[in-house]
């Protein structure tokens, strides 16, 4: 019987350090617990801070070597040249809401649950029966037909470009901004089902036609499918919140819907239209604070 075989022994190459990966850099208090790599807003950094500032790499600020990764055909990690806006400190921006992944869950659980108790308790007391028919008209056509620019705002525009802003603080505030817009649009689709069961007379699918063909709807729907063709993650989001948003949005929801629905009687839709006008006004604020 032959012996078995040795196994071979096998070489790796040695880890070499060439002191250029990040964190590298030796200073005093570089190894304290206590130490900070940047510098709070107040006095002490609060969690917002903490889980936002620098988690996405910067050559011009920690990784000495320059971008560690990047695009084949192109410069590397988040190039500046994605936007024509230029600032000597993108990092100077943080969001005035502190909203990260934990806040932005809780606020949005808050949110869900009011509306949920609200359509529970319109179903209970029979509200949608005390409407007349030119009201409830209203709501089947336009209320139905805003979702689709809710939700074209939200899955085509933020989700869009919430990667292309050189900071994570800008980039979170973003992806935050198309959460608001996707939670807004998926309550005004629950509404519609609900009315859809409990009114013979309302039409749930009228608002498919109305924002493709309504002439009153054309001008809206164009603006909305126009702001997902700019390429420039900086100019989408000034042409989305700071204009958009005032001119259309706003006026839509808090002017128009919310006023209304009181002098008919519902005061039911100003409490869901209103969750989408406040998840606005958050967004309107960061959007200030950037620009």
């Amino acid at each position: 019987m032959s012996a078995p075989a040795q196994s071979r022994e096998r070489s790796f190459p040695s880890i070499e350090f060439t002191d250029a990966e990040a964190g590298a850099r030796e200073f005093p208090s570089s190894r304290s617990r206590k130490y900070n790599y940047y510098q709070p807003s107040k006095k002490r950094a609060t969690i917002y801070e903490d889980v936002t500032v620098d988690v996405q790499p910067d050559p011009e600020r920690h990784l000495t070597q320059g971008w560690i990764y990047g695009f084949g055909d192109g410069p590397g990690g988040y190039p500046k040249e994605w936007t024509a806006a230029q600032s000597d400190n993108w990092h100077q921006f943080l969001d005035p809401n502190e909203e990260w992944e934990q806040s932005i869950y809780r606020n949005n659980s808050a949110v869900v649950h009011q509306v949920d108790l609200c359509l529970q308790n319109a179903k209970r007391a029979r509200a949608y029966d005390g409407w007349n028919s030119a009201w409830l008209k209203f709501i089947e056509r336009n209320l139905g037909a805003w979702m689709h620019a809710e939700s074209g705002m939200g899955l085509h525009v933020f989700t869009s470009i919430q990667r292309s802003a050189p900071t994570n603080m800008i980039n979170n505030a973003v992806c935050v901004n198309a959460a608001h817009k996707l939670r807004f649009a998926q309550d005004l689709a629950l509404f519609n089902l609900d009315l859809s069961e409990a009114e013979e007379a309302f039409d749930g699918s009228a608002h498919k036609e109305v924002w493709q063909s309504a002439p009153e709807w054309q001008p809206t729907r164009e603006a909305v499918e126009r702001l997902t063709a700019i390429g420039d993650w900086a100019e989408l989001l000034f042409c989305s919140n700071i204009v958009f948003e005032q001119l259309v949005g706003s006026l839509f929801r808090s002017e128009l819907v919310m006023q209304v629905a009181a002098r008919n009687g519902d005061y039911i839709t100003p409490t869901i239209v209103g969750t989408g006008e406040y998840d606005y006004d958050r967004d309107l604020n960061y959007s200030r604070a950037l620009f």
